[in-house]
């Protein structure tokens, strides 16, 4: 799909070749989890798991900072 909207929007949009190299690493990667299917599972749950560690640590100390402004209405800041 990233190949193809490259090839049709190469006359719009500037530097379309990070949308082939995208799609083509797309390729890439969907073909190696064909060919070596365990160790591909388990490295996306390792980039989930991963994810998720970061994001609910970003989440929490949004949370800490957010509770500073507890009590202040949009005026006061």
């Amino acid at each position: 799909m990233e190949i193809v909207a490259a090839v049709r929007l190469r006359h719009e949009v500037p530097d379309e070749g990070w949308l082939i190299i995208g799609g083509i690493a797309s390729v890439v990667f969907g073909a190696l989890l064909l060919i070596f299917p365990i160790p591909g599972v388990l490295a996306v749950i390792w980039f989930i798991g991963v994810y998720a560690i970061f994001a609910g640590f970003t989440q929490v100390m949004l949370g800490v900072r957010l509770k500073g402004f507890e009590g202040q209405s949009q005026a006061a800041r």
